[in-house]
């Protein structure tokens, strides 16, 4: 029933994204982002129990420290499963067994030149943040325990790669899921149980991270059989191979150069923020944490959207592009309307499950209608981000948020001077509203070269 597809769309889209015959990879995509979106949230929580708003901005600084070392080593995630889906297609086992290897190679060594070079990375982010003494020591005791997971946070990005290269997507549920759930019960019980405060709070990630490392790698190790001649085999077709390992950051180029954008805002938001004071740095990552929350909602269409949107360029059909870009614009209307309704029911019960401190929950009642805001302004530019990633033309989305990182940098001191807490937020609504918008500008653009590329590949 074509007509009936085409004049409802959105439930063709949902039909699709949930019940397909490939929904195991939109559906993982989707549950594994929500429950990684729990972490951070997790540690707020905790911090918000102990017994002072520095506790909660030591986790906002100490968190902010690792997005920024993780985030930016997120392509390696991207670019192992590519390699290994297109290994794992052709049947070649070396090739498998690299596209494993480098990417391994390099997550170990840029992990551990992280923890070598913790006392430096703290230095830098004191002097950039300029916070209060007790957020400093509280961001310090933090920070020291949980850099020690570097390594295996790095590869485990790469292990959760190959697994979904190669098809393997309800062993990365399984891994993801499992692993985020044990960040909160040990963060919980070291915390909380064993009431080791701040030191448990990090341990418990951080031995969080080390078991799913290994689990991955146990996983891995199960679908691929490595005997003595597949590594003298591997030795021999040089596996420090400069073409392979450029393209292998290359491909990725663009998205590092978003992630880069992306945290260039929440960097200058938690600064400025900071320069405010404890209680309202406190307030603003427990508000930062729900906006987290929101994103990563999104981040499922934007996933389910990736998915459709690539089928349809490898089915070379523009019109089944065409229909799943229009999809796309309707649910990026239609979340924030959902997520807005939820949050008016849900508003006077969410704050103290992340703290009980009075001075911080006043602080975020006179601030939580901004969040409103953001899931309006912030929704095409995550939920449209999808049908770019699926069709690999990522230089759209590297311009939309080159442009709006231009925009904020120029509003969040003057903006944030005048008004303050609430300046800080305008910023950043900015920031959210010139990424859909610029990003939606694209969207002709998009159209027009997938149609041409699918003509010239046809004749």
């Amino acid at each position: 029933m074509p007509g009936l597809d085409r004049q409802f769309g959105w439930f063709t889209f949902l039909k699709e994204y949930l019940f397909y015959e490939t929904s195991d990879l939109p559906c993982t995509l989707v549950l594994s982002t929500i429950t990684t979106s729990l972490l951070g949230a997790t540690d707020t929580a905790i911090a918000g129990r102990f017994s002072g708003a520095s506790y909660i901005g030591g986790v906002a600084v100490g968190t902010l420290i690792f997005n920024t070392l993780y985030w930016l080593f997120g392509f390696l995630r991207v670019a192992t499963s590519g390699f290994a889906a297109q290994a794992d297609g052709s049947g070649e086992k070396n090739g498998l067994l690299l596209s494993l290897l480098r990417p391994i190679a390099i997550a170990l060594f840029m992990g551990v030149i992280f923890v070598l070079l913790q006392k430096p990375i703290l230095t830098a982010t004191r002097a950039l943040m300029g916070a209060e003494p007790s957020v400093e020591e509280a961001t310090s005791t933090y920070f020291s325990i949980r850099i020690w997971g570097s390594p295996f946070v790095l590869a485990g990005y790469v292990l959760i790669g190959w697994l979904m290269g190669v098809a393997e997507v309800r062993k990365t549920f399984i891994l993801v899921v499992t692993s985020n759930s044990l960040n909160i019960l040990l963060s919980l019980w070291f915390a909380i149980g064993l009431n080791w405060g701040m030191k448990g709070l990090a341990a418990g990630t951080m031995l969080s991270e080390v078991v799913s490392a290994v689990v991955g790698a146990w996983m891995v190790k199960r679908k691929l059989v490595i005997t003595l001649s597949d590594m003298q085999s591997v030795a021999r077709s040089s596996f420090i191979e400069k073409n392979a390992l450029m393209k292998m950051f290359t491909v990725n180029r663009d998205l590092f150069i978003r992630t880069a954008c992306l945290l260039l805002a929440f960097q200058l938001f938690t600064i400025r923020g900071a320069a405010f004071g404890t209680s309202v740095l406190a307030a603003n990552a427990v508000l930062m944490q729900v906006q987290f929350l929101i994103v990563y909602v999104y981040d499922g269409f934007a996933n389910g959207s990736s998915i459709l949107a690539g089928r349809a360029i490898g089915k070379k059909d523009v019109q089944q592009f065409q229909l799943v870009t229009r999809i796309t614009k309707q649910w990026s209307f239609y979340a924030p309307c959902i997520i807005v309704i939820v949050f008016i029911f849900a508003d006077f019960w969410i704050w103290p499950l992340f703290t009980n401190l009075k001075e911080v929950l006043t602080l975020i009642d006179g601030h939580s209608f901004w969040l409103a805001l953001v899931a309006f302004a912030a929704s095409f530019g995550v939920v449209g981000y999808g049908i770019f990633t699926g069709a690999t033309e990522v230089s759209y989305v590297r311009n939309s948020m080159v442009l709006s990182a231009i925009c904020y940098v120029l509003a969040i001191y003057p903006l944030s001077y005048f008004f303050g807490n609430h300046g800080l937020w305008a910023a950043f609504i900015l920031f959210c509203l010139c990424r859909s918008f610029f990003l939606w500008l694209y969207v002709p653009n998009l159209l027009v070269k997938i149609q041409t590329n699918i003509q010239q590949t046809a004749r």
